[in-house]
């Protein structure tokens, strides 16, 4: 990212240290995990624009907290439905139905976007480079650029740089390539835990957040846990926790194995 915006405060009790990704952009996050439909509360599911559609930001996975909210009570109104009267499960279905969720790179943009944002800085947009393109491609981003940024360009290495497991700090992106074409995932850091070891700030776990389209119907917005056991080597030789219910980690076995 081309500025110099802080991405983390820091927090140490004797050789104990705690990063914790900005309030700005953990509060904003967090709307994601609570939104609020009528009654009910509920955390936002996956969805991804796989058709190449030309509609709201909102129903190709890009929105809003705010948008997918007003969005969600407007389709209910259009079915005859009132969301006072709905579960949060029914309101997760009817969101499905009609495409409202938000996808990885979505979720994220709009997190650090808010920070940048609150700190003078351009939309986010703007910091980002990308590979030569078509006409029709530079036309698409031009217009609906959010819509047009995906997990790979996101952290291409364009616009990020490779870093060692010991440096990890909230703000980093986790990339993932996948096992389908152009299954690209990111996630993105939001706390580590570490301990001052002969004077060298060693990383002991970390979590993350990101937007994922497996986990059955718990698909959608999710928090996730590394355990560290050698900072030495690289992600997959770490503990990771986040296990579905049928016993797969799906950021895992998807998206960083391949």
């Amino acid at each position: 990212m081309a500025n110099s915006f802080q991405t983390f405060t820091t927090h140490k009790t004797g050789d104990k240290l705690t990063y914790k990704i900005d309030p700005l952009v953990g509060d904003y996050l967090t709307q994601y995990f609570s939104l609020r439909v009528g009654k009910a509360k509920l955390k936002a599911p996956y969805f991804i624009n796989t058709k190449k559609r030309k509609d709201l930001r909102v129903l190709m996975g890009k929105g809003t907290p705010d948008e997918m909210v007003l969005e969600t009570k407007v389709w209910a109104q259009v079915k005859g439905l009132d969301v006072n009267n709905m579960s949060p499960e029914e309101i997760r279905k009817l969101m499905t139905e009609v495409g409202i969720g938000i996808d990885c790179s979505g979720f994220i943009y709009h997190g650090l976007n808010s920070l940048i944002r609150a700190n003078g800085g351009k939309e986010l947009i703007k910091y980002f480079a990308f590979e030569k393109y078509s006409l029709r491609l530079w036309l698409a981003r031009l217009l609906r650029p959010i819509e047009n940024l995906g997990a790979n360009d996101m952290t291409s290495k364009l616009n990020c740089k490779k870093i060692k497991l010991k440096d990890i700090r909230p703000g980093d992106l986790i990339r993932g390539i996948g096992k389908q074409r152009n299954a690209y995932h990111v996630a993105l850091v939001n706390k580590v835990e570490a301990e001052i070891i002969n004077g060298e700030i060693v990383p002991t776990s970390f979590t993350y957040l990101h937007s994922h389209r497996a986990y059955g119907k718990k698909n959608g917005v999710r928090l996730g846990k590394v355990l560290v056991v050698d900072a030495k080597k690289d992600l997959l030789k770490q503990n990771w926790l986040e296990v579905h219910t049928d016993g797969v980690n799906y950021i895992f076995e998807n998206d960083l194995k391949p």
